[in-house]
């Protein structure tokens, strides 16, 4: 359903529980409906560019529990649901740039322990907090090009 003028998704989607990958980039969606959480076997969900804030993204995203893939770039989204990220335990990709968070989202070190690949470049962020990383195991690549970072933390953050 890319690439159209979507404004919303209807909440019946939430019936089409075999859907494993659902790309809705480049629509002008500014809200998502609570039934995407019955999508158990969803894998992919792609949500670039688009006209989501923070309040458009369900909770009920963590149970999305086969989800491998999750991108909300270029959207207004300054942070996610509480605890969503860590609740996501296949989640190996990550892409939040280009929104507008000051932040990481809240989860800890937990959120991250399957990423593989986390972008947030093009965001607001002035620090990476000391061990966000010390639980990402599998981490190759983490983008965080054009930020405000001014430091980088001391400690386990580096692993080569």
């Amino acid at each position: 359903m890319s690439y159209n003028q979507l404004e919303e998704i209807p909440a019946e989607i939430g019936a089409c529980n075999q859907i494993i990958t659902l790309d809705l980039q480049h629509n002008k969606l500014t809200g998502l409906p609570d039934s995407l959480g019955n999508l158990t076997q969803l894998q992919r969900l792609g949500l670039r560019y688009n006209r989501l804030s923070a309040s458009s993204i369900p909770g009920s995203l963590a149970n999305c529990v086969a989800l491998e893939q999750f991108n909300v770039e270029n959207n207004s989204i300054s942070n996610l649901p509480d605890g969503l990220l860590s609740s996501l335990e296949n989640l190996s990709t990550i892409s939040l740039s280009r929104n507008l968070f000051t932040g990481f989202p809240a989860g800890g070190p937990a959120q991250f322990v399957n990423t593989v690949v986390l972008n947030m470049e093009h965001n607001s962020c002035d620090r990476i907090p000391y061990g966000i990383f010390s639980r990402a195991q599998h981490l190759q690549k983490l983008n965080m090009k054009e930020n405000a970072l001014a430091s980088l933390p001391i400690g386990k953050f580096y692993r080569f």
